[in-house]
């Protein structure tokens, strides 16, 4: 219940934060520690292996960075980024983005939308074909069933 609480909290965030005067306002974010762990996972490693960028051991990028998706388990660029993470954002303002070189000061960040359940899936490896065809006919379009998975498509 918390990761699906915090999983509608993030996109809400992102949504808001993707608002033209938001986005030029504030236009990266930074990946930080929101809640302690008792086994912390390595995110600066995880940052770092997936391209990021380290300002003084703070791991910050623009808000449409590809870095977003890439640290995430489930493909979204919003938080949670993993199950039980502890790991949040928070945002950056225009001028310390552009202190940081992340853009140019007339530069103008274009605002992205991903749609919350864009990459919604669940195994039916085990599941009977007969009841896959259900599924597949009672969800029409919205749902594609390959490879093993039904995928949100709508």
């Amino acid at each position: 219940l918390k990761m699906n609480v915090e999983s509608a909290q993030g996109y809400g965030n992102f949504l808001q934060g993707q608002a033209e005067g938001a986005i030029d306002a504030f236009p990266a974010q930074e990946l930080f520690r929101a809640e302690d762990r008792e086994e912390p996972r390595n995110w600066p490693t995880r940052w770092m292996q997936a391209g990021g960028q380290s300002f003084g051991g703070r791991m910050i990028a623009l808000k449409n960075d590809p870095i977003w998706e890439a640290i995430s388990e489930f493909g979204t660029p919003y938080p949670p980024f993993d199950f039980n993470s502890g790991m949040w954002v928070r945002d950056i303002d225009r001028e310390e983005a552009i202190a940081l070189g992340l853009l140019d000061a007339n530069e103008t960040i274009e605002p992205s939308v991903a749609r919350f359940n864009s990459t919604l899936e669940a195994s039916v490896k085990n599941i009977d074909p007969e009841l896959q065809r259900f599924l597949k006919d009672s969800l029409g379009a919205r749902v594609v069933i390959e490879d093993g998975k039904a995928m949100w498509a709508a």
